[in-house]
């Protein structure tokens, strides 16, 4: 009987820190947008993959992405600083969807 190599799924922070690295080949790869061009992925952390799937889901709320923003201050890794702005790139096209509808309803 032959014996498989079991191999170790990664962690949910690992998995992210992968889709991210790719992200940012792809990114580069086409030349932009430049957000993750200087996030090394290894960097980030569990607050910024939380915030981020939430982001993919669609469920992010303006206080979630107001607290996670108060997480990015001085001495944190440059890398997070601009995973922040690309996150904050992707709220505010949320944001701003979620007002055109709201709108929409109203009149």
């Amino acid at each position: 009987m032959e014996m498989f190599e079991r191999k170790e799924q990664p962690s949910p922070l690992q998995a992210f820190q992968e889709r991210i690295a790719a992200r940012k080949e792809e990114d580069i790869a086409r030349g932009g947008p430049a957000h993750l061009f200087d996030v090394e992925p290894s960097e980030l952390g569990d607050a910024d993959r939380e915030i981020y799937e939430k982001i993919e889901a669609g469920t992010i709320t303006r206080d979630e992405f107001k607290a996670y923003d108060k997480t990015i201050g001085g001495g944190v890794a440059k890398s997070r600083k601009e995973f922040r702005a690309f996150i904050a790139n992707k709220c505010m096209s949320i944001f701003l969807e979620q007002e055109y509808e709201k709108m929409k309803t109203e009149q």
